[in-house]
């Protein structure tokens, strides 16, 4: 459902060849002039919503030649959508270093944002949670057998696309990722090492 929304090829949000080739192109015409804004930082820290979603799209807009891009995550999660929106804003972007410092909660959305990074650097504090689409402050005053029906069946289909996108960024067989979802029990930081959600542990100053 999603990959068919935001998605260049249908089955992934990974750049095309050709979105990569059209992004690197304006940023070496950026590059070019001399003075653009080589590193940006961008908080990712909080709820998942409009505002953060709104904060992260203009810094990234504005820093389209940037080589470098450091995600400070502290996010329990939020929206599925900006969050999925997020994760292909980032991964358009040309920039040859993306890394995730986790510094707190990477949970839910929060974990989608972060995979957006080729290198995610966890502190030994940081908590991570996949976990099964939920339902938002719906009324469900006068909904239907098949009002729910069709709600479950959109929920299927978004953990469809999510679960591929966290196989598509670490390897993690499928059936694992849902066996995970389904339990709705944080996961360990070692077994997040051990399978690729992170590459490395950043033990903390004292």
């Amino acid at each position: 459902m999603i990959f068919s929304m935001f998605s260049d090829d249908g089955i992934s949000l990974e750049p095309t060849e050709a979105v990569k080739q059209r992004n690197l192109k304006l940023a070496e015409r950026h590059r070019a002039k001399g003075d653009y804004v080589r590193h940006i930082e961008i908080d990712i820290k909080g709820p998942i919503d409009e505002l953060m979603f709104c904060d992260t799209v203009e810094k990234l807009a504005s820093a389209p030649a940037a080589h470098s891009i450091d995600l400070i995550i502290d996010c329990p999660g939020g929206e599925c959508f900006p969050a999925m929106l997020l994760h292909k804003q980032l991964r358009d972007h040309p920039a040859e270093r993306k890394t995730a410092h986790i510094v707190g909660s990477c949970e839910s959305g929060g974990l989608l944002i972060a995979l957006a990074a080729d290198r995610r650097i966890a502190s030994r504090k940081a908590s991570f949670l996949i976990h099964q689409t939920r339902c938002g402050e719906y009324s469900v005053t006068s909904w239907t057998a098949a009002d729910f029906q069709r709600q479950a069946d959109q929920f299927r289909a978004i953990d469809t696309d999510m679960f591929a996108l966290i196989t598509q960024r670490t390897g993690i067989d499928v059936s694992t990722i849902q066996n995970i979802a389904s339990d709705e029990s944080p996961s360990s930081i070692d077994w997040c090492l051990e399978n690729g959600i992170i590459h490395e542990i950043a033990e903390d100053r004292q």
